[in-house]
């Protein structure tokens, strides 16, 4: 079958029949089963012929088909839609998405300190506070690695120590320590308050269909809604200049293709084929064309036809130099995508229009963006003195939102502290303590913390306690654009992709971001952290070669802490302390299981009135300490019941009882974390051109979740 698609003009013929002009030496008459409206003469429009045969005329976006093909192409595309909902639909139902982090889900509440505003100072100890240390041993359960200087491998060390930096210890144990509590979660310490961008070109969910609503006019042939203009900088003020408008637009297309090594796009300009950098522009001279509407045909997985009428301006004639009759403009040039063949066209600055300032907040959005990895406008300005792009603005005419082509990233318009229940995240009050850690950790400016957190050197004893010099693999994974991942999604079997909430949907952050335990020492295949495949020359993806400590290595360290009521020397005992079979993370490598130790506790108490009511205890000076291990559960059972009762759950014997500590739990536990099935579920999703697992990410199951479907059936 040799199907075509051409524009054309219809015309009236002195026999009264409307006839089809291709060009001056060709036309054809309307077939009589092809009705077109009475207006119809004088049209441009598109003409599609099968074997030579019209059987489709597109006149304004409208289709005008013989009744046999109508009936074909609408049973071709609901098969096809139908076929793709089932397909969605049983997948969706049939797995879950992984990942080598979880979430602890949020608190519903915050407890708040016994202190109030009165927070104990640390110039003179108080009767009926606690005051002593906590003596650390940590056990390397996998590898463990801390960086202290970039480009070495060597472990942290200062004067020749290997050390677990004590600012890391306390960066684990407040952690452990918010979530145990029921803390507040706090901008700038929790989470990062910013908006977040994403491009959903083609997706068919509810992301896609956001992002259609601002980028592109679905009842106009899905021509672009954005406007095109030229990027300055202006001192420090960031502007755009509209571009003026030729044939009632301000863009049009450009046809080429790729070369082999996807790096380069092929143009011909009047006969001589130009290759051009992908994520760059060129200034080319054109002649302005008014959009038309141009039939689109695509080819599913199972070869059937997928009909779709665009709406742009397509260029016929233009030229790398200028020429009578040509107009000046941009070539702007993207990055490849599966059937891409066409590249924007944007006219020069209007001098008649004032040029709009991007607002600051829009600025800092976009450098902001981690996840944009072609281009960056901004750092091509420094290089420019203008930059052609594309932009959105709001009713009032700001600019909210601009990017390279004109499907660009766009931010979304609610952040992500928006996503935080203001209880969680209320504003800052200077003299309030509100939760138990800002009491025990301090609050800047306002009062000192009173624990103190030494570092943890490295028992050798003269063995050989590191590891041969490797590359780490790369560290990748779903960023929070991730709203699969890092929001609270719909539960139910029959919830699709269709039904997710995104970052513009009223929907509460998961919780605390933490990486499961990954027991990955002995694996010399797909779960290995070492990178064994050769890196390229000037590679920046991976990391320096590291050198860990072996498993099986130890750290000792130690916490002081004064004036500590004993529900706040419980809390830090149950966020160092954890129960049997659990580990705490630290260093670098969490998501291919380096960094799992396991802590324990050893408390001493320091009676301060009798340590000054004596020098010597004997030939000693006299401490007045007293070993305080029997009693740790003591303080641990204390801090749990003063959560327990603040938040209301009395009944429960145990803090960890209650549904957030066990998904907690879930995570902190290091049995079964060596198993293939176990290994395969917490890894990162697999990219690649062709099956990956990025395209169609599902929602992340809960940790006991996660837990509980491998231990049930533990064998792959």
């Amino acid at each position: 079958m040799n199907e075509t698609s051409d524009d054309a003009i219809l015309r009236k013929g002195e026999d009264g029949k409307i006839r089809v002009y291709f060009d001056k030496n060709q036309k054809m008459v309307v077939p009589a089963s092809i009705k077109l409206p009475d207006d119809a003469e004088g049209k441009h429009v598109t003409v599609r012929r099968v074997d030579g045969k019209i059987v489709e005329i597109i006149i304004d976006g409208k289709s005008f088909a013989d009744e046999q093909e109508r009936i074909r192409m609408e049973t071709a595309n609901k098969a096809e839609a139908s076929k793709h909902k089932q397909e969605t639909n049983k997948s969706e139902n049939t797995k879950f998405s992984k990942a080598p982090y979880n979430f602890i889900p949020l608190n519903d509440a915050v407890v708040e300190s016994e202190h109030g505003s009165s927070i104990p100072d640390f110039g003179s100890y108080k009767d009926g506070l606690l005051s002593g240390y906590i003596d650390l041993t940590i056990d390397a359960k996998t590898p463990v690695y801390i960086r202290r200087v970039s480009d070495k491998s060597e472990f942290f060390e200062i004067g020749g120590r290997s050390l677990i930096p004590g600012s890391t210890i306390r960066g684990l144990t407040k952690n452990i320590m918010k979530i145990a509590s029921f803390a507040k979660f706090q901008k700038d310490e929790d989470f990062e308050d910013r908006n977040l961008y994403y491009r959903a070109v083609g997706d068919p969910g509810s992301i896609g269909q956001l992002y259609k609503s601002f980028m592109i006019d679905a009842n106009n042939n899905y021509f672009p809604k954005v406007k095109a203009g030229i990027l300055k900088k202006k001192g420090r003020e960031y502007i755009i200049s509209p571009s003026s408008e030729n044939e009632g637009t301000q863009f049009y297309r450009i046809n080429g293709t790729f070369d082999a090594s996807e790096e380069h796009f092929i143009i011909n300009f009047e006969g001589n084929r130009r290759s051009l950098d992908c994520f760059s522009f060129k200034e080319i001279y054109f002649r302005p064309v008014r959009p038309q509407v141009h039939r689109h045909v695509h080819q599913n997985r199972d070869r059937r036809e997928i009909v779709i009428l665009l709406r742009y301006a397509s260029l016929n004639e233009y030229s790398e130099y200028q020429r009578q009759g040509l107009k000046k403009g941009y070539l702007i040039l993207s990055g490849k995508s599966p059937r891409k063949h066409m590249q924007w066209v944007i006219n020069t600055a209007d001098t008649g229009k004032p040029a709009l300032p991007i607002p600051p907040k829009v600025i800092e959005d976009y450098e902001q963006d981690k996840s944009r990895n072609s281009v960056d406008l901004l750092k091509m300005l420094e290089k420019e003195n203008e930059v052609p792009c594309f932009y959105l603005t709001d009713e009032r005419g700001n600019i909210t939102d601009f990017g390279h082509t004109a499907l660009f990233r766009k931010r979304y318009s609610w952040s992500v502290g928006d996503h935080v229940p203001k209880k969680l995240n209320p504003e800052k009050d200077e003299n309030k303590v509100s939760d138990i850690v800002e009491a025990i950790f301090g609050k800047l400016e306002h009062w000192a913390g009173r624990v103190y957190f030494e570092d943890a050197e490295l028992q050798s004893n003269g063995a050989n306690v590191f590891m041969d010099e490797a590359t780490l693999k790369i560290l990748s994974s779903p960023k929070p654009t991730c709203f699969q991942h890092y929001l609270e999604q719909p539960s139910g079997k029959n919830t699709s992709k269709h039904d997710l909430c995104h970052w513009d949907s009223e929907a509460t952050i998961r919780g605390y971001k933490m990486y499961w335990h990954r027991n990955t020492h002995e694996q010399t295949g797909e779960y290995d952290w070492k990178e064994r495949d050769p890196i390229p020359k000037n590679n920046t993806q991976h990391a320096h070669p590291i050198k860990p400590a072996k498993p099986g290595t130890k750290f000792r360290g130690r916490v002081r802490f004064e004036n500590l009521s004993s529900v706040e020397l419980g809390a830090l005992l149950f966020s160092l302390d954890l129960p049997e079979g659990c580990c705490h993370k630290v260093g670098l490598g969490k998501p291919y299981g380096l960094g799992s130790v396991e802590i324990h506790a050893d408390l001493v108490l320091v009676d301060r009135t009798k340590r000054y009511s004596k020098l010597f205890d004997g030939e000693n000076w006299f401490l007045s300490e007293e070993k305080g291990d029997s009693s740790i559960d003591t303080y641990k059972k204390a801090f749990e019941e003063y959560v327990l009762s603040s938040i209301g759950k009395k009944e429960l014997s145990s803090l960890w009882d209650h549904e957030r500590m066990k998904e907690l739990k879930s995570m902190l536990m290091f049995g079964s974390c060596s198993s293939e099935k176990w290994l395969e579920q917490t890894r990162y999703l697999k990219g690649g051109t062709v099956n990956s697992e990025y395209r169609d990410r599902r929602v992340l199951p809960k940790p006991g979740e996660v837990r509980s479907s491998i231990e049930k059936n533990p064998e792959k």
